[in-house]
């Protein structure tokens, strides 16, 4: 799984997960039957703000425990100095997609959500991780995900990680594990059936994302580049040359009212299964 290891950057620039996890949840909160005194995970949990925005206030007062969990040890660290959690929270290393899962863990939540985390887990790994998604939850729990569709980011890493010189960085690590299927939605729906999950729905959302100015997006796409990490330090500054080229030409969108607040398209995957 993809390991997110800039949190100072991510936690300021990268907002447009909570933007429209808050919308998402709203509109289709519906489909979120609360237990009593719910056990819940959190899987993605990253520097938690879009947890504090989107899904904590959701969060049952009765709840039983609230477990946020992150692959990134650099960005557990930084939640449990600067997270919000509801009572009974607690910060933990975990990667979903493990080959295999801590026996306690196993039958033990009531509700497991994540937040654009699924398209940053490798193609190799995806049905793993909805596997344990099952594994954890009780009987009748519930699961609910919201996530990107493949975009043309991923194109942007696809082709860099053939490029002679900044292929051998892990930029395939990056693409969306629904990246090479022609129908996306299938994909992942027949990763949901094949774990043993039953009442499906699936929804796509189109949406458009502005950005204050040309440095935010630069930020922001660094900050959620994992592949990043791996550049020796004296070819940082010529890689984000070449990386923020291809953004421009083939991501960002000029607004035709106003140039100076660039803006994206992408389409967000929402997701709710039952046990």
């Amino acid at each position: 799984m993809n390991v997110m290891v800039l949190p100072e950057l991510f936690a300021k620039h990268v907002n447009f997960t909570s933007i429209h996890s808050v919308y998402l949840l709203n509109k289709y909160k519906h489909l979120i039957k609360w237990k009593n005194n719910p056990s819940i995970m959190e899987f993605g949990f990253g520097d938690g703000g879009t947890s504090a925005a989107a899904l904590q206030p959701l969060i049952p007062h009765d709840c039983k425990e609230f477990i946020a969990a992150d692959v990134s040890q650099q960005m557990v660290k930084y939640a449990e100095q600067n997270a919000k959690l509801p009572e009974r929270g607690k910060i933990i290393q975990f990667n979903i997609s493990a080959q295999d899962i801590p026996l306690e863990f196993q039958n033990r939540f009531d509700h497991i959500f994540s937040f654009f985390t699924f398209h940053c887990i490798p193609k190799i790994s995806a049905s793993n991780a909805f596997n344990n998604v099952y594994k954890m939850l009780k009987p009748g729990g519930q699961t609910f995900h919201v996530f990107l569709e493949p975009t043309p980011l991923d194109d942007i890493f696809y082709e860099m990680s053939k490029h002679s010189k900044w292929g051998k960085y892990g930029q395939e690590s990056m693409l969306s594990p629904y990246y090479f299927q022609s129908n996306q939605q299938d994909g992942c729906k027949r990763d949901l059936v094949n774990a043993g999950f039953v009442d499906i729905e699936m929804r796509l959302e189109e949406f458009v994302h502005e950005f204050p100015h040309e440095e935010a997006w630069k930020e922001n796409y660094i900050a959620v580049n994992a592949a990043y990490s791996f550049i020796p330090l004296e070819e940082k500054e010529e890689y984000k040359k070449y990386f923020f080229q291809q953004i421009k030409e083939k991501v960002i969108i000029n607004n035709e009212d106003d140039d100076r607040f660039p803006r994206i398209k992408h389409s967000i995957f929402v997701v709710s299964a039952k046990k």
